[in-house]
């Protein structure tokens, strides 16, 4: 069984999770949450009726704020 990760890491994966939400659209909402969960873009066009394209392109926005994300906590001195 893998080790429990430490509270703060903890803490900080809920509130990026929770600001992904936040940052976006109701129709897009769906679509992230499944992805955090871990399911497929096939799994998750079928499910949602989104084509699988729209979904990719909806996870690389994703990444790319993430990416942002990152950059900026390192950019100012600390870790994410």
């Amino acid at each position: 069984m893998a080790p429990e990760p430490p509270p703060e890491q903890v803490v900080l994966t809920a509130g990026l999770v929770e600001y992904l939400v936040r940052k976006s659209n109701e129709h897009n909402r769906p679509i992230i949450m499944c992805w955090l969960a871990g399911y497929t873009a096939n799994e998750i066009s079928k499910s949602t009726g989104r084509s699988e394209r729209t979904v990719r392109r909806i996870f690389e926005r994703v990444r790319d704020l993430l990416c942002r994300i990152e950059a900026e906590a390192e950019r100012d001195g600390g870790a994410m």
